[in-house]
């Protein structure tokens, strides 16, 4: 109902103006009034908005009025801003009784009115997005009245003439017009932040910007903060945002493999960085048209491509249609801003409309993001429940079989035993000794695999404290044999603290320590070092354990701290995947850096300030 409201566009309360002339100033000078009065190069408007592209240049209007109505007018021009706007009227037309008096002109009977408000309409200078000038028809006859406007206030120049109380009416249905342009915008900018809150993705915080610079374009074009800042820079500023935001978007819909329609993308933000420069130094009008007809530009291109691509297959339906739509949506702005002819309604709010149509149809590309990667949680919390299931049961397993297992390693150490109180034969002894050593080696294995699930299972509950590296590690190394501490050679410049848990953190040192002098010569030197590193953009510290033992292909490191993986470089699969696990646990990393001739690094980085 408000949409096709007469009032709201005057499509039926402008036959007042029998017709609307206009014609332009040069470039070099300005015309004067009598000049104007004089002039015969008024051409007639076929549309009651004029189109002024964005130019310094002044528009002079030639308005004739019916002279059937007599009653108070109210003459309004809208999309102008402050010292851009000046009527010219003859003394027939003057309102005695409006709140400015009338300024007299070098021609006779002629006064003008610099623009202001007429009547009493909250006593303000501005009426929403125009201005309004008081007139009174005394007469019969019909009557022109001229007005000087600067292009620069907006590209669009719109004219209208009221009686009072259908102007207010105007001013009603224009202020719910907003209001639900406002509220629009405001639903969308919650969806935008709440998306934003779930998922914090640069596409999220894109498009967060994208509906806020919308909804202060909104609020300046409505005149809302007009009161309080000028018109021009910051509707430029948030018309340059809203350009750049939504390529922003678009671009986000697209893979770095598809380079061409990137690149055109990008280039364009580029271009409208320069907008925003412009935008902030007040001169947005000077490269409004240049902005805008890049956008289109961008925008046909980007949608041709997109649709060849999804005919061969290449992007999603989706992307193409989106692309199509966006496309569409600036080549009715480029069509408004030459003053071709559509709707009246298109053409006021044309800008709101493509803002919030653009809502619209971008906003599938951050809540398909976001169904993405719910989706992609879901996957990884299901895929965990199964992994930490799998782990349940052969932890469940292993236990079950290591201790069947040392039933009989019991009985064979009794039975060996048994066998040593009987004097036997030398060959028979030695035999002995072999099932010895090889059951002890059996048990050391069992109490191994025992002793790391009772480590998983402390993974969970950590009991971190402050460690100083430097004393903490030397008493660490004490626990080692004498041959092992000759070997050991610790290097610490400064007191480092970290946040661990003392005993967790020991079993991954000891791990490293153990498998450093057991694959290296016993008369090499294990370097242990400590030093502040900063790891992924986060400060830490890094505890490097270095020897000299054979040379690690890089291919293989990963493969290292696997659980249960055997090869030729590691005993049994679990010392060093229980230290990945422990480091991890500690919001840490742990890798291997193979030296070339001379040996391993093994690195363990953890954060100087974890969570408990």
């Amino acid at each position: 109902m408000l949409v096709l409201s007469t009032f709201a566009f005057g499509a039926e309360n402008d036959p007042l103006f029998e017709r609307i002339e206009v014609i332009k100033e040069h470039k070099d000078h300005s015309l004067s009034f009598a000049q104007v009065l004089e002039s015969q190069n008024w051409k007639t408007l076929d549309s009651s908005i004029l189109s002024g592209a964005f130019t310094k240049k002044a528009h002079w209007l030639k308005l004739t009025i019916d002279p059937k109505k007599h009653d108070a007018l109210l003459l309004t021009v809208l999309f102008t801003r402050l010292n851009d706007v000046r009527l010219y009227v003859p003394n027939a037309l003057l309102d005695a009784n409006t709140k400015n008096p009338a300024i007299s002109t070098e021609v006779p009977n002629w006064h003008y009115y610099q623009q202001g408000n007429s009547f009493a309409f909250g006593l303000r200078e501005l009426n929403w997005r125009g201005f309004s000038f008081a007139l009174l028809n005394s007469d019969d006859q019909a009557h022109d009245v001229y007005l000087r406007v600067l292009s620069r206030s907006s590209h669009l120049i719109y004219p209208q003439l009221w009686k009072k109380n259908d102007f207010y009416e105007y001013q009603r249905l224009e202020l719910l017009i907003y209001g639900y342009f406002i509220g629009i915008t405001t639903l969308f900018l919650v969806l935008a932040l709440i998306l934003f809150y779930f998922v914090r993705t640069r596409l999220h915080f894109t498009y967060v910007f994208f509906v806020l610079s919308g909804l202060f374009y909104i609020l300046f074009a409505s005149s809302f903060l007009q009161q309080w800042l000028s018109y021009n820079p910051p509707i430029g500023l948030c018309a340059s945002i809203i350009q750049i935001s939504s390529v922003a978007v678009l671009r986000e819909m697209l893979s770095k493999s598809l380079t061409l329609i990137y690149r055109i993308q990008t280039l364009f933000m580029l271009i409208g960085l320069v907008a925003i420069y412009y935008s902030v130094m007040g001169l947005y009008g000077e490269i409004a048209f240049i902005f805008i007809l890049f956008n289109l530009i961008s925008a046909i291109f980007s949608a041709g491509v997109g649709f060849v691509m999804w005919r061969k297959k290449l992007i999603d339906g989706n992307v193409s249609f989106t692309y199509q739509i966006v496309c569409i949506n600036y080549i009715i702005t480029i069509a408004v801003l030459f003053g071709m002819q559509t709707p009246v309604f298109m053409m006021l709010y044309t800008t709101e409309l493509g803002i919030l149509f653009n809502f619209m149809v971008l906003i599938i590309v951050p809540l398909k993001n976001a169904y993405q990667h719910f989706q992609l949680h879901e996957k990884s919390v299901y895929l965990a429940q199964l992994q930490a299931q799998a782990s349940k049961s052969q932890r469940h397993w292993l236990t079950m079989v290591t201790h069947e297992i040392k039933t009989p390693l019991s009985i064979i150490k009794g039975c060996c035993q048994n066998m040593e109180l009987i004097n036997t034969q030398p060959i028979m002894e030695a035999r002995i000794d072999k099932i010895k050593i090889n059951v002890s080696q059996i048990d050391t294995l069992i109490h191994r695999f025992l002793n790391n699930d009772e480590v998983l299972d402390r993974l969970n509950h950590l009991n971190k404290t402050a460690l100083n590296l430097n004393i903490w590690l030397q008493e660490q190394l004490i626990f080692f044999d004498e041959d092992a501490q000759k070997r050991l050679n610790l290097n610490i410049k400064s007191n480092l603290m970290v946040f661990a848990d003392p005993g967790l953190l020991a079993i991954a040192l000891n791990n490293l320590l153990t498998n450093s002098l057991k694959y290296s010569l016993a008369s090499s030197t294990i370097e242990i070092t400590c030093q502040k590193r900063i790891n992924q953009n986060k400060k830490g510290i890094l505890l490097s354990v270095s020897d000299c033992g054979e040379f690690i292909d890089s291919e293989k490191c990963d493969f290292l701290f696997r659980r249960y993986q055997l090869n030729e470089y590691a005993g049994n699969g679990i010392g060093l995947w229980a230290c990945r696990e422990i480091v991890r646990a500690h919001e840490g990393d742990v890798w291997l850096e193979p030296k070339i001739a001379k040996g391993n690094q093994f690195n363990i980085w953890l954060p100087e300030k974890g969570k408990c």
